[in-house]
């Protein structure tokens, strides 16, 4: 009964952080509305193809994306990867690999205590904040919307446009796995079964059944496998993810087309 309840409640939570997040959508979208007919921007290219520099827009962009500074771990890892690329791979899979697995543990550990509520909870809240990008989105706008049409240009037009299709879809996004949690809620005791069917599949099929494979031609191998396959997973995941956003990373990249 606690996983039904748990589904339901977060749904509904989730369902109302985007009914707010719909509000603040509909006030960027007059905006850019009005915008768009002050500076006649209908005709403008919005494909992504062109690229415009000449704006508040892109001066922000270059601020608070493309310059912003990293921490020293991070500029450490960056003249390691460019020194010895090879090495600093090897270990980078291997540290990886050992968080993974830690991690694995740390959840695990807190299923048994917190249950599966923890992760329904963690879900929810993933889908009402959004991710980077859509964060990104709404402080580029609301950064445009504190200042005057008048102050602005047709250029900024297109990243104001672009931003706000991106929010857009992050809405229907949260629609979804809010309608979705509340819609399984009367089903929610059967989550843990689901779950762990998923993980068992994805576990022998990805995981054991190529490291006994490799096992048979090699150890070493096959523990290297072992340990770098979950990390390996999660990189082809994030790379899928980047790459179906490649028209915000085109929106955000410092050329000089325009």
């Amino acid at each position: 009964m606690e996983l039904s309840i748990a589904f339901f409640v977060t749904g509904i939570a989730v369902l109302a952080f985007t009914i707010w997040r719909i509000y603040r959508f509909r006030i960027y979208s007059n905006f850019v509305s009005n915008l768009c007919d002050t500076y006649q921007c209908n005709d403008i290219d919005l494909s992504g193809n062109t690229l415009y520099t000449d704006c508040i827009s892109h001066t922000w962009t270059l601020n608070n994306i493309i310059r912003k500074k990293h921490s020293r771990l991070g500029n450490r890892f960056q003249d390691l990867m460019f020194h010895d690329t090879f090495i600093t791979t090897i270990w980078f899979s291997l540290i990886l690999g050992i968080g993974v697995l830690i991690f694995g543990a740390v959840v695990v550990y807190s299923i048994q205590i917190a249950g599966i509520l923890l992760v329904i909870f963690i879900i929810g809240a993933f889908a009402s904040l959004g991710s980077g990008e859509v964060k990104i989105s709404e402080d580029l706008l609301s950064m445009l919307y504190c200042h005057k049409i008048e102050d602005l240009s047709t250029q900024d037009y297109t990243y104001a446009s672009i931003a706000l299709g991106s929010i857009k879809k992050w809405i229907s996004i949260s629609i979804i796995v809010g309608s979705s949690m509340v819609v399984f809620s009367p089903w929610g005791e059967l989550a843990p079964t689901v779950v762990g069917w998923i993980v068992s599949i994805i576990t022998v099929y990805m995981i054991w059944y190529p490291t006994i494979f490799l096992a048979e031609f090699s150890a070493p191998i096959a523990v290297l496998y072992l340990i770098a396959a979950w990390p390996a997973l999660i990189l082809a995941l994030i790379f899928g993810i980047r790459k179906v956003r490649k028209s915000n990373v085109e929106m955000v990249e410092p050329t000089l087309q325009v």
